[in-house]
């Protein structure tokens, strides 16, 4: 399900079963139920670390905006896309 079919109040967190591992400014994600590792890069991750249930796509896609300087709107909508995969990948919800 994609970050813009979900409800307006959901808040991202990752999966119980989702290992995280911290490597300079990437991460390793870990899913224990479907036994496979996701290496995110320096932008997902910053998303990644955000996203740990305390705020909406929106309120991440701000900070995000914030902290790189980059335009908001292409951020939000950049945003909304690695969500979307990150729940397609099952280790987002």
């Amino acid at each position: 399900m994609s970050a813009k079919r979900r409800r307006p109040a959901w808040r991202p967190r990752p999966v119980a079963t989702a290992t995280t591992v911290a490597f300079d400014d990437e991460v390793v994600v870990y899913c224990e139920r479907h036994e496979r590792m996701h290496c995110l890069d320096r932008c997902a991750s910053a998303v990644w670390a955000l996203c740990d249930g305390s705020r909406t796509p929106l309120q991440v896609a701000a900070e995000v905006a914030v902290l790189s300087g980059a335009d908001a709107g292409q951020v939000r909508a950049d945003v909304e896309g690695l969500l979307g995969r990150l729940c397609a990948l099952g280790i987002l919800r």
